[in-house]
This record gives C-alpha cells, structure tokens and sequence, in this order.
C-alpha cells in the first residue's frame, strides 16, 4: 500500500485518455447530470468504477489522484481477500509470502492497479471474493448464493474479460454444493439483479450497439498472425508482463526465463508428489506377513492365560450390591435428565424443572423418593424439584452457547458441501490456464503483445496456487520462489522515471493554456482528456485523425464545443504520427516545446489550410 501511495503522489502512472473518460462519467454521476451503463464510447465495458468513484468526486475537487483513490482501496481490498483465501486453501505462512509477493509488481502490473480507468482494479477485487464465497459456499443461508450471484452480474456487466473465472466458480459451486436445489434460485435473482443495467441495454439498443455485436468485432480486429507469433506474445512475453517480472516497455531474456522455470519446477513438484502417493497406496495393498520366530509367541500369547486372569474374569460377572444410602442414585444414575422447558422456573427462576424420562412408571417405588428431592407424576414423565441454580452458572451457559455458535458459523461454513479444498485450488489453477488459451488465440497477443498483456491482469489470483507446490518443497521449491521475489523486486524499481517526466510534462500543458486563455483545442487522442478532467471540463479537447480529420472523441459534447468554437490551437504527441501531419499541413504556428507534448499556437500567425473539421 506505502509503496502504490507513493507512486501516485509521484505521478505514476501518467494519465491517459481511456482513464479520463471513466473520470469523465464519475464527474457527471456526481452532478447528476448522467448515468450511464458503459463508459463514454465503449458499449461493451461497465461504468461501475465511475459509480464507485462519484462519491470521492463529490467531497473532493476532480483530480487523477482523487480518481484513483478507489483503485488504490480496491486493491488493499484485494490483498486481504487473497490472504484469507490463500490461509484457508494452503497455510498461513504462504499467505503472509503471498501478500508480500503481490505487494511488488513492475510496469504493467501497477498500471493496472493503480489507473482509474475501470475493468481492472474492481475486477481483480471481486473475482478473488467470488472465490472466497465459493470456497465459503456451504453454509445453508441463502444470504451466500444471492451474494454470490450478485457478484457474479456485476462482473458480466463490468468487463466480460472475466468469464472464464466465472465460469470456473460456478461449476465450483455447483459441484460442492449440488444439494442446495432451491438456493440457487436465489442465485439467478442475484445474477440478474447485478447485470440488469447490461440486459436492458441489450434491449432497447440498436443491433449494431449491443454489448455481443461490439465485442465480437474488437476480437476479431487484428491481423491474421501465426500462431507462433500469437504464443510468444501472450505466453512467452505476456505471462512476465502481467505477473509484473519486466520493466518499462521491455523484458530481459533472464526475465522471460522466470515464469517457465518456474512453471517446470511447479509441475515436476506435482507429478513426483502424485508418483509418491500413487506409490504409497500401492504397496498399502500388499501387507507384510510376520516373521515365523514371532508367529509362535504371537500364538501362545493369545491362548494363554495367567490365573490372575481367569479370576478377574470370574469375579467380574458378580458385581458387587450398591449400599441402600446410595441405591437412589444408583437408580437415577439409569435416567438421564432431559432439558427445561423455557417455562420451567417457578418462585420467580428460584427453582428449576428437571424432567426425567423414565421407561418403568415407578422405578423408586411408590412409596420411596430420593432423598432432598419430591417426585411427582405418573407414567413415563416425573419432575424432580431440585434446589436453586445460581443466575451467573446460567449466564455463563448462555455465553458459551453463544461463543460456540459464533465459532461454528465462522469455521464451519463449506463442512455441508462435498469437496475438499483440492477442488477449489484446482478450479483458480484451472481458470488461469483458460484465460491464458484465450488471450493467445486472440490478434491481440500478437499485434500489441506489451499494451495487451493487461488482459491477463486475473493471472494474479491464480498465480499464488501455482506456486503453493514449490513452498511445500522447503530446500529446492523456496529456492525457486527467493529467486522470483529477487526478479519482481528488481522490475518493481524500474517504473517511476519515464512517466515522472510524462506527467510534468502534461501539468505544463495545462499551465501553458491556462496562461494564454485557451479552452478549447484539437488534439490527438492520446493528448485529449485528461487535460478535460484535470479542469473539471473548463478546458475541452477534440480528437483529430492522422489526416486532421475528425477523430475517435468518446465523448461526443466534448467535440461539438471545440467545433463550434474553431480554435487555431492544437496538443500533439511528442514526434507522433499526428505531430508529423500538424508540422507538415499547418504552417505559421508558434510552437511550444513541452518534453513529450507540443503546443501550436496559430491564433496569431497565418490560417488553417489543410484543416477539415468534418
């Protein structure tokens, strides 16, 4: 936590446009004047991190820290689900390493975590609780499965990255408690409920706007790359990427050797844990026969018995008449008391109803009681009116009745469900590789294999039962594991120079434009928006293409504005392909060297030419 407050007080990472566009719908949830169900331009990706952070919008002015002062909560939220999670399916040492291993991570996996711009940080959160419900799953209340599919709508409304996860959790479910038929009614009400806004979405849009239409069309964008191509971008490179071994932009060839190594090692940890107990059971089938110098004694010393013996034996058949002072309790020793009733104290709870179930209707007789004791009734019923019960012995009862159904209802949740932990440690192992298989198929992998390797960011919740293999090892295994935590530390101290600079750069646009007076402007897409968040929209950007054409604006009031007020002023990436087309189609304009941006001014210098706004 110290060291991811640290990082955004020092402005990593550095905002971006996708970031400022859920900044952008929080701001107008916290006015009031928007809802929306995805965020701005994306019909396919829920707006639940705008709604979770409207509220810090409205008790603190809009800022890139404010909005990332949930992602930052999501992610404590995330580490103490996983610790509870890894304490219960593995041991709690591993989950005190396993907290301590996520708490580092390099480039991609803190952006990840700390970008307010949706998908990923909530995601992380709530599919490590989905598990932990999972694993909690047992208990007979239907508060759990109506929590769980809750959960579980939320996540399909939020990003459908998560589907494999779910998936995995539901069979999980499923299959440890299949005997809670109605429950999972509830269940169904809590999944609809959590993704009703995605469903009426789907209804009353256009078939070229539904969520299934928008998502097939972004997966199948890309080229045709071998499959080749495909894995090393999303095996060989993605999977250090998104478990946070590599540095800015980059990974090392003794970097791309962690993760298989240690996948090697954890698999040949499984397969000679699997080799010994196949092993095990089968010489547990062929007992060994004694030897033959002990088959002789073993006999005569089940044949022989001492004289001692035999007496005992005797005697032990005529026991011995208790004496007549102790015959009562002999007798009411065979009748074992049955609870109070609630009504059972008379003279104000001085004395207590004791009933005792009794097969002979007179085992005393009818003239004897037990002595300081009544006997009243007849048949198979009679209470006994014993003397007063202190009030602090009930109290106390009471307390540690209490005490241990509290104890039950915490440690006893998954006991009626069938299953052991096994299934849940191999389900969240299982859930990993299908997420992977995914991403490697996908265009993706290949075409952009560094930006892409977010898509893997719910690795993190499997990776620490991939690794609970090699803890068990105490020599070899934590070996391998030292040497993972020395790799992730040495990447985790690498990410905070290039987006130090970039952030700087981008407070000096901000005053540049302030200074001259300037509110509206073109821009790349990578240079509007977060300028339009940091002012609370008081200064708005509008996209432009490549051509200088109109460009991809998420946020279509934003461009209207700029459009109607025509200005000569553009933003462009440092030595991007829009800051090529700007230099070489618009002349006579001051231009302001900002470190990674650029500022071009021509209010005051010759016109526009080149410059369709259509």
């Amino acid at each position: 936590m110290a060291l991811r407050l640290w990082l955004l007080t020092q402005g990593f990472p550095a905002p971006n446009t996708d970031e400022a566009t859920a900044g952008l719908a929080a701001w107008h949830i916290a006015q009031g004047s928007a809802f929306p169900v995805f965020f701005y331009g994306q019909s396919y990706l829920g707006a639940i991190y705008s709604y979770v952070a409207a509220p810090f919008f409205v008790l603190f002015e809009p800022s890139v820290f404010v909005l990332r002062l949930p992602a930052l909560m999501l992610y404590a939220g995330f580490l103490v689900v996983m610790y509870h999670l890894v304490k219960r399916l593995c041991s709690p040492w591993f989950a005190v390493f396993t907290v301590g291993l996520l708490s580092l991570g390099a480039d991609r996996v803190l952006r990840n975590q700390l970008i307010g711009g949706g998908q990923y940080p909530e995601s992380l959160f709530c599919v490590a609780l989905l598990f932990l419900l999972t694993l909690y799953g047992g208990t007979r209340r239907a508060l759990h499965f109506g929590a769980w599919g809750l959960l579980a709508g939320l996540m399909l409304w939020n990003s459908w990255n998560t589907l494999p996860c779910l998936a995995v959790a539901g069979l999980l479910l499923l299959v440890r408690c299949r005997s809670y038929g109605w429950r999972f009614a509830v269940l169904g009400v809590g999944v609809v409920v959590g993704a009703l806004p995605l469903l009426w979405h789907n209804v009353v849009a256009l078939p070229e706007d539904r969520s299934l239409h928008v998502l097939q069309i972004l997966t199948s964008a890309g080229t045709d790359a071998p499959l080749t191509d495909r894995f090393h971008g999303g095996a060989v490179l993605g999977l250090p990427l998104a478990l946070g071994l590599c540095e800015p932009g980059v990974c090392h060839p003794w970097q791309l050797t962690l993760v298989p190594t240690v996948l090697t090692a954890a698999l040949l940890t499984v397969l000679t844990a699997l080799l010994l107990a196949l092993s095990r059971s089968a010489l547990s089938r062929f007992p060994l026969r004694p030897a033959r110098a002990d088959a002789s004694r073993s006999a005569l010393s089940r044949s022989a018995l001492s004289r001692s013996a035999l007496s005992r034996s005797a005697l032990s058949r005529f026991p011995l008449r208790p004496a007549r002072a102790d015959a009562s309790r002999s007798a009411l020793s065979r009748f074992p008391l049955r609870p109070a009733r609630a009504d059972a104290s008379r003279s104000r709870g001085r004395l207590v109803v004791i009933h005792i179930h009794n097969a002979d209707p007179h085992p005393l007789g009818r003239d004897q009681t037990a002595r300081g004791s009544r006997l009243r009734g007849c048949g198979s019923h009679q209470r006994m009116w014993i003397t007063m019960e202190s009030y602090a012995v009930a109290v106390r009862r009471i307390a540690t009745g209490t005490k241990a159904v509290i104890a039950r209802y915490r440690s006893g949740l998954t006991r009626s469900c069938s299953g052991g932990d096994g299934w849940v440690r191999g389900g969240l192992v299982a859930a990993g590789v299908v997420t992977t298989v995914l991403y490697v198929r996908s265009p993706a992998s290949a075409d952009t294999p560094i930006e892409s390797a977010r898509y893997l960011h719910l690795l993190l919740v499997s990776w620490p039962f991939v690794l609970w293999p090699l803890w068990q090892r105490r020599v070899a295994g934590r070996a391998v594991l030292a040497g993972l935590a020395a790799g992730m530390c040495w990447a985790t101290i690498h990410i905070t120079p290039v987006d130090r600079a970039k952030t700087q750069a981008q407070q000096r646009v901000l005053a540049v434009l302030e200074e001259r007076g300037i509110t509206e402007y073109y821009g790349d897409y990578w240079a509007c928006g977060w300028g339009s968040l940091s002012t609370s929209e008081k200064r708005v950007c509008g996209v432009l293409n490549d051509e200088l054409r109109k460009g991809f604006n998420r946020y279509e009031p934003h461009w209207q504005r700029v459009a109607n007020a025509n200005p000569k002023v553009f933003v462009a990436s440092a030595d991007s392909s829009f800051d090529r087309a700007v230099r070489a189609k618009l002349t006579g304009y001051e231009v302001i060297e900002l470190g990674a941006y650029r500022v071009y001014d021509g209010r005051y210098g010759r016109g526009r030419e080149g410059l369709d706004s259509s």
